[in-house]
């Protein structure tokens, strides 16, 4: 008889007893199988000692506490001594893979990588300040300060989380993640007005890529996140065209989630924008269909539209590249300077605080305001 998913069998080999289970996909696993020699004779005692730590495997698998190296199962296990940094990180991504995207995953599976190289076969419990410190440099040396900073805040989190299953008993990243000076960035380039109008008349002639032009208009007009305009299904949108939806995303491996910052918006349209919304609304458009989809009828592909049509476009054009979330820079940028909008009704049309938008998203357009002369 086979087994449910997530059960462990005992079973007898040569009078001795054996555990056999598999991590199935449904529990964050690769369906690899797995087995474990008890080391003990099959009598009545020792299958209440299989039993129990049947249980025992059992429940990990259940609740993201699996550890693959299945040290933690052997007998004389000494969880604070023995688990590896590799496995103890391993560990906390199974955890985590129940409650983040994959998108997300390929960062923490990136950091284990890094993690095996660097501590090889240390355990957790022998990190302390100084090789916390040692891997911050060494990091240091290939990654950006802000890619740096997000790998030692994951790993602060993990160690929490450790400390919590009794793996580890102190946390040397949680201090030094405010050590990495993030260096001030420079600010958006945001395109011109008349850039703004080549970018649109490029793709509406360009004989390989024109397909694109309604999608590079209503990314430059909204402001919305490229994955944002991606997500857009006709029933987000209004039926006189005149107000979208935002509320979903679409990754670069193009899943669908809600948007960065877990919140849904309205955002009412320019009567052009309704306009191009219904001219392109199929007659047997369903609910669920994407507003912009690709050619082959799918969602766009974000990396290979900023590779391809959107790069060939502006080589042509003359234009210096700037990758397409710029549209969101250059919305915001001439809503405030060029039209006097109030920054706080920008800040919710985009779905931004507006802190956020000072901070990351508005650039100089037009000629930079002059000094005044205070000295004549």
């Amino acid at each position: 008889m086979k087994a449910s998913k997530g059960t462990v069998q005992i079973r007898v080999v040569g009078d001795r007893l054996w555990l056999r289970w598999t991590w199935s996909k449904e529990l964050s696993g690769d369906g690899k199988r797995f087995e474990l020699a008890l080391g003990l004779p099959d009598t009545p005692t020792n299958r209440k000692v299989a039993e129990f730590k049947a249980k025992l495997i059992e429940k990990d698998l259940a609740n993201g506490d699996f550890d693959s190296s299945l040290g933690k199962y052997r007998p004389n296990y000494e969880p604070r001594s023995s688990v590896k940094v590799f496995d103890l990180f391993n560990s906390f991504i199974n955890y985590k893979s129940n409650f983040v995207y994959k998108d997300t995953l390929i960062k923490y599976k990136a950091l284990l990588n890094q993690l095996k190289t660097h501590f090889k076969q240390k355990t957790a419990v022998s990190i302390g300040e100084a090789e916390a410190v040692g891997f911050r440099d060494w990091l240091a040396e290939t990654l950006a300060p802000t890619t740096v900073q997000e790998r030692l805040t994951l790993l602060s989190a993990c160690w929490e989380w450790g400390m919590k299953r009794n793996s580890v008993t102190q946390n040397p990243w949680s201090e030094l993640v405010r050590s990495v000076k993030i260096p001030p960035k420079q600010k958006p380039n945001p395109f011109s007005s008349e850039e703004i109008r080549q970018i649109i008349n490029g793709f509406r002639t360009d004989p390989e890529y024109s397909y694109y032009t309604d999608f590079v208009e209503f990314i430059l007009g909204t402001g919305c996140r490229t994955g944002e305009a991606i997500a857009l299904c006709w029933k987000h949108v209004k039926d006189d065209g005149s107000m979208v939806w935002i509320g979903e995303s679409v990754t670069v491996r193009r899943d669908r989630k809600s948007t960065k910052t877990y919140q849904s918006r309205e955002l009412p349209l320019t009567p052009k924008l309704a306009q191009l919304l219904l001219a392109r609304k199929p007659k047997s458009a369903l609910p669920d269909d994407a507003v912009f989809p690709s050619r082959r009828g799918k969602l766009i592909n974000q990396k290979d539209f900023a590779q391809r049509p959107w790069t060939k476009v502006l080589e042509k054009l003359g234009v210096d590249y700037r990758r397409p979330y710029n549209s969101r820079h250059t919305m915001i940028s001439h809503s405030i300077f060029e039209h006097g909008m109030n920054p706080a009704k920008v800040a919710r049309l985009v779905g931004n605080d507006p802190k956020v938008l000072f901070k990351s998203y508005l650039g100089d357009v037009g000629d930079l305001p002059q000094l005044p002369d205070l000295l004549e």
